[in-house]
């Protein structure tokens, strides 16, 4: 449940984000994903592409970044197309 809270805030920033890029669709999500929290890499790929669908988002890659030791999670850098 918490991974899908976590996916969903991710969403909802990807899509403001590439709104204010006046971007057609997003082809790349870069994450820093804190170790420490405990979260699986593979859960939070599937809640993205699922939570994902229907958005600017859809179809775009997520790569995840671990950070030793890190408590945060945080969005480094999103690939968008132009309109």
């Amino acid at each position: 449940m918490q991974d899908y809270r976590v996916v969903e805030n991710l969403i909802r920033q990807v899509e403001d984000e590439a709104r204010k890029r006046n971007a057609g669709r997003v082809k790349k999500v870069y994450l820093a994903l804190g170790e420490v929290l405990g979260f699986d890499a593979d859960v939070i790929r599937r809640e993205y592409e699922k939570l994902s669908a229907g958005t600017v988002a859809q179809g775009s890659e997520l790569e995840i970044r671990w950070v030793i030791a890190g408590r945060d999670i945080y969005i480094e850098k999103i690939d968008v197309e132009a309109k």
